[in-house]
């Protein structure tokens, strides 16, 4: 793709200096940070600023949380920073409820389609276009699955030992 770009650039003498942005879908064959043409243009022009595709960004951010999730997610939140449990919980205990939270999904959510969920449990290998998520979460995870290091701990850990230790 790098190779057609930039014959196309030479025959109509466009200099790579003078290119401002350029955006492309979250593919890692597009914004890898090795080999993604993402890098390869910002080998050649180190001040254009990439972006994630807009026609995908508006759809993703057309997806919205449901209420009631996103109703948990805030006062699970809340809870933990009122209460410093982080502060308070070692590590291996909050990954134990992490497990036991994954066994049991199902009771608390009935019905809960979990293959909506696939990027949680594979972020490395998920497609970030597919997912259901706002466009900030979608680039996040683009970045994540980039990760050469996020990728060797996903490799040797579980999943919420991966989650536990890429939070910070």
């Amino acid at each position: 793709m790098f190779a057609v770009l930039q014959k196309f650039m030479e025959e109509r003498q466009l200099p790579w200096d003078r290119m401002v942005g350029f955006c492309t879908d979250g593919a890692p064959s597009m914004a890898g940070r090795r080999a993604g043409l993402r890098t390869l243009i910002m080998d050649v022009s180190p001040s254009a600023i990439w972006t994630h595709c807009m026609i995908h960004r508006e759809q993703l951010a057309a997806k919205e949380l449901s209420v009631a999730l996103a109703d948990v997610l805030q006062q699970l939140c809340k809870f933990l920073t009122d209460n410093s449990i982080a502060d308070q919980c070692p590590a291996q205990t909050m990954i134990d409820h992490l497990k036991c939270l994954e066994e049991h999904v199902t009771t608390y959510f009935p019905g809960l389609d979990m293959s909506k969920f696939d990027w949680v449990i594979d972020p490395i290998l998920s497609d970030a276009g597919s997912v259901d998520l706002p466009a900030s979460a979608i680039e996040q995870l683009i970045e994540l699955s980039c990760d050469r290091t996020l990728k060797g701990l996903h490799s040797r850990v579980s999943v919420e030992e991966f989650w536990f230790g890429a939070r910070g």
